[in-house]
């Protein structure tokens, strides 16, 4: 990381700020540069923006937009990104900046496209799992002898859970490495594999989850429908809020 806004240049705007603040200014600056370097870069980004807001320097922009940007805060880095760009349009750099704020402008647009996509597949999940509790309703309406439908639901709902579970998993997995320092990499981490882990965790927590829930809620109604069915359980109904049990075994 480039660090263009340097701590002589912090001291040197004596016009900006009173000296106590610009020694604040200084200290919170080189709080962020250590930080940053050791690869705490949630630290490294409020000492950033701490010092910007004492000095106004729009160089220190930079440095709040590449902290943010490794912490994948992809609005908060887009907005630094282009304020450095507005404050120092003639800058060096410029063409990397500009890049880079392309590509955070379609992460931001995937987002926002997955996030939809993930409503809407609660939605369907939702759905499905109402039909699935009609169904066993009137399965349970119409025959006292379930022969293999228990089992069968029972066992499409164990499958479900385990599936759930596995994309939990794999969230939780690509949460650790996308704060890791390293990003889970021996040779370090790079921009693609942080995009590629941070898009897919909130889409892979939601399904699981999901998964989990309907699954789970699956087995339990298979196997009290099969306990109900034999004439020595409890009557068993799958709906929205889950499985609702009437009766004693």
């Amino acid at each position: 990381m480039r660090f263009l806004f340097t701590l002589l240049a912090v001291t040197a705007l004596s016009g900006v700020a009173a000296a106590q603040d610009l020694e604040r200014a200084r200290v919170a600056f080189e709080q962020g540069r250590v930080a940053y370097e050791a690869g705490d870069f949630e630290t490294a980004l409020i000492r950033f923006q701490e010092a910007h807001q004492i000095t106004g320097a729009p160089e220190i922009l930079y440095n709040v937009a590449t902290a943010a940007d490794r912490l994948r805060r992809d609005e908060v880095a887009l907005e630094a990104y282009r304020g450095y760009l507005a404050a120092r349009p003639g800058s060096e750099d410029r063409a990397s900046v500009e890049a880079r704020i392309r590509v955070l402008e379609r992460q931001i647009a995937d987002a926002q496209r997955e996030e939809e996509e993930r409503g809407a597949a609660e939605r369907a999940a939702a759905e499905r799992e109402a039909a699935a509790a009609a169904a066993l309703e009137r399965a349970q309406a119409q025959t006292s002898d379930p022969g293999p439908a228990p089992w069968v639901i029972a066992g499409a709902g164990a499958a479900l859970a385990v599936a759930g579970a596995v994309l939990v998993i794999v969230a939780e997995v690509d949460a650790g490495c996308v704060t890791a320092p390293n990003g889970c990499a021996d040779d370090g981490p790079r921009w693609e594999d942080f995009a590629e882990r941070y898009d897919r965790i909130p889409v892979f927590r939601s399904i699981g989850a999901a998964a989990l829930g309907v699954g789970a809620a699956a087995m339990a109604a298979g196997v009290i429908w099969w306990v109900a069915a034999s004439g020595s359980g409890p009557e068993v109904a799958l709906g929205p809020g889950g499985v609702r049990v009437r009766g004693s075994f």
